[in-house]
């Protein structure tokens, strides 16, 4: 068991790539090394013990917090089990070796985000870069679209997941398909899952997204930054997931939100506070 071993220890809103070192320390038994990324969870425990394949040890972190942990290992895989006074226990499983970095993995798969427990190939975009001037003080209204081809002879599949900051609504081939999204917080970006297969045809297909913008004021003005319910970041967005694929769930086209989605603001949209309007937040004109 002495070596690397990498494993991805997931929470309920985010994911930690995490490597165990494990090795032989001066006094004949083993020392065990966590290292963490993107949160520097880096610990070192003591009072190792190894059980045959079983390894259990403990450490008190710098803020105080009692950790456990116990790794029983197969071969080159192993499993685990890590125990916190903050975050409950947490069950995870690995290989040996470091594996690839998280840095290796977002370039591969694309940002993450949305904090879901897993690795996404869209990117949030916008027609300019966040965050801008005014960002604060002014709402906005911008239009994203991306076309595609569906070949003829074929029964083509298309699922979009898909969300924005602050609201959206999508179409597809001029239909109106969803709003969203779903009222998270600072903690929880939702998005929808909409099937759009039965509004494909042979041909050109166009996916539209029209993005509303609050503006992220802060002290919260009503009236003027918008509906109160409605969570927003520093920074504007739309997140798209979607791969065309056919019957056999081949994959034609991807259509994640990247480079390839054209976007167009309408300079022409205001906002008028109506601070007796609460909770929508105003009119727009």
């Amino acid at each position: 068991m002495l070596g690397n071993w990498n494993t991805v220890i997931k929470t309920a809103y985010y994911q930690i790539y995490s490597i165990f070192t494990i090795k032989e320390d001066d006094s004949g038994g083993c020392s065990l090394r966590m290292e963490t990324e993107p949160f520097e969870m880096n610990l070192s425990f003591n009072r190792v013990q190894i059980e045959g394949q079983t390894l259990k040890a403990f450490c008190i972190d710098p803020k105080g917090q009692f950790k456990d942990i116990e790794l029983t290992f197969d071969g080159d895989t192993f499993s685990g089990v890590l125990t916190s006074s903050f975050m409950g226990k947490l069950s995870f499983s690995g290989k040996r070796g470091q594996g690839e970095s998280l840095n290796d993995k977002l370039r591969y798969y694309g940002e993450k985000s949305l904090q879901e427990n897993r690795y996404w190939k869209g990117k949030w975009i916008w027609d300019v870069n966040q965050p801008e001037a005014n960002e604060n003080l002014e709402h906005k209204l911008v239009f994203f679209r991306r076309t595609f081809n569906v070949p003829k002879g074929i029964t083509p599949v298309l699922k979009v997941e898909i969300t924005a900051d602050s609201r959206y609504r999508l179409f597809i081939n001029g239909h109106s398909v969803s709003v969203g999204p779903c009222k998270g917080d600072q903690h929880v970006q939702y998005y929808e899952t909409v099937d759009v297969s039965r509004f494909l045809v042979p041909g050109k297909n166009v996916l539209a997204v029209k993005v509303l913008r609050y503006p992220s004021l802060e002290p919260f003005k009503i009236g003027e930054g918008g509906p109160i319910s409605v969570w927003r970041s520093q920074s504007a967005g739309l997140f798209v997931e979607a791969s065309l694929r056919d019957e056999n769930n081949i994959e034609l086209e991807p259509l994640h939100s990247g480079s390839e989605w054209k976007a167009f603001r309408h300079k022409g949209y205001s906002h008028v506070a109506k601070p007796l309007i609460q909770w929508m937040g105003g009119l727009k004109k």
